[in-house]
């Protein structure tokens, strides 16, 4: 499961990038979506999390899949967790405790 923040910049990503794609203004964008276009610049910005209805209607002025996308996003997140453990499954005892030591230090500093 993706968290909130990883979420929101997958969804403005998307918008953002499929709305170049189809050479959308924001204005535009708004309007086929039936919503405001500060709506619209919140959302693309990560300023704002839409509700689902919102997201439903830029989606589909869009054109865009969100299932694939967030399932697409997890895939490229399991590939890179898999190349992770392989890399590090490879190393000696010494280094195993390295990394195990660096990555408790930055767990609790991030807390």
């Amino acid at each position: 499961m993706i968290n909130e923040k990883a979420f929101i910049e997958i969804v403005s990503g998307a918008i953002r990038k499929n709305r170049r794609l189809k050479q959308l203004s924001c204005e535009k964008l708004a309007e086929l979506a039936e919503i405001d276009y500060s709506t619209i610049n919140l959302i693309e910005n990560g300023r704002q999390l839409p509700n689902s209805y919102t997201l439903y209607k830029v989606f589909q002025a869009l054109d865009i899949d969100i299932l694939a996308m967030v399932d697409n996003q997890n895939l490229k997140s399991e590939a890179l967790e898999n190349s992770l453990y392989s890399k590090i499954k490879n190393l000696n005892d010494e280094s195993k405790e390295a990394i195990i030591k660096f990555i408790n230090s930055f767990v609790i500093k991030s807390k």
